[in-house]
């Protein structure tokens, strides 16, 4: 079943371009450059292998990984009731974590795929070169591919340039320039490309973002600064964190495709662990609205309508709700100057 991902025409031509690349580099240009006899051209084969290799397993382990599947026995945790008011309903809570097309509960950070057609953990996008879902199980491995397809396309591309710099075009054919110009060029888009990408995807991983979180992000702070609020992505830990999280605990197991699953354990699929700033901002803008609306016995304004907006966005969009009755009991009870401020902003 596996198998029939090959059967794709992006994946033949990344097949292809891997392999295009990897002749032209190894029997074309640094025979034509050094030879592959020396010890400069058996040096640069090797390490030119090499990154072909790895690329070529991160491009395997890609399209045959599961990306992230749902149990069919996942039902959300609504033991601490709603955020929102006693009158709503919990059925509403439930909702907000119900896939209409599974049929099924979907834990946090999951998605439906309309290629895939089912939900899938921490999805961050569905890329066609590897035909396969880019989710939980399978981000490792794409990562990887992107780092050394970059490496080798790099590395190519010096080589290209170094042959076309030293080689002798006196008794050169125009075929043959045409044909050294358009290696040149499309190893320099490659690496051009790649090479973007790759930072891309390291700004999400130092944030511990997915594509569909940063554009969810965007409209969460547009919202926030409507209101004077700020946002603050749920799941960042910090720079360090983040990238463990997501690579791995130990470093040297960062470059290695097999390595397992950095937050896996034991049997505990949803390893998504919050950041706590995020908490107690959230409980914080809530409990500091309710104060207000206490204090001068008046109707909630249209600032203190627009925050309370945004926190029920926060909650239904990361899954999570928060019980303000008992926030409210520990404010009154820990911190009597909450009182005396003016704004719920003044929190964040």
């Amino acid at each position: 079943m596996k198998l029939k991902k090959f059967l794709a025409i992006p994946v033949f031509s990344a097949f292809f371009l891997m392999g295009f690349v990897y002749y032209i580099t190894v029997f074309i240009f640094i025979e034509d450059w050094v030879g592959l006899q020396t010890s400069a051209g058996s040096l640069n084969h090797v390490i030119f292998s090499f990154v072909a290799s790895l690329c070529l397993l991160s491009f395997l382990v890609g399209v045959l990984t599961d990306p992230g599947r749902v149990p069919l026995s996942y039902i959300p945790d609504v033991e601490h009731g709603s955020f929102a008011s006693d009158q709503e309903p919990k059925k509403n809570v439930l909702q907000s974590k119900y896939c209409d097309k599974c049929a099924a509960y979907k834990p946090p950070r999951t998605h439906h795929c309309r290629v895939c057609k089912r939900c899938i953990l921490r999805m961050d996008h569905h890329c066609l070169w590897i035909n396969n879902c880019v989710g939980y199980w399978n981000y490792k491995a794409f990562f990887d591919l992107i780092l050394y397809s970059t490496i080798g396309s790099i590395h190519s591309t010096v080589i290209v340039i170094s042959c076309t710099h030293q080689k002798d075009w006196s008794n050169s054919g125009t075929a043959l320039k045409f044909f050294y110009l358009a290696c040149g060029a499309m190893t320099l888009a490659l690496s051009a490309t790649l090479g973007t990408l790759l930072g891309w995807h390291i700004y999400l991983i130092t944030r511990n973002m997915t594509i569909i979180e940063y554009y969810e992000g965007i409209r969460a702070t547009w919202l926030a600064k409507k209101s004077g609020l700020s946002y603050r992505h749920p799941f960042d830990h910090g720079v360090y964190k983040n990238i463990t999280l997501v690579l791995g605990s130990k470093t040297l197991k960062w470059f290695y495709v097999f390595g397992f699953h950095p937050s896996h354990r034991g049997n505990s699929w949803i390893p998504f662990p919050r950041s706590r700033r995020f908490d107690k901002r959230l409980i914080r803008v809530a409990l500091c609205m309710e104060l207000e609306c206490q204090r001068f016995h008046k109707p909630a304004n249209p600032m203190e309508k627009r925050c309370k907006f945004i926190v029920k966005h926060y909650s239904e969009m990361h899954h999570r709700r928060y019980d303000i009755t008992k926030g409210l009991d520990t404010g009154y009870a820990q911190n009597q100057s909450l009182y005396s401020l003016s704004s719920p902003s003044s929190f964040l």
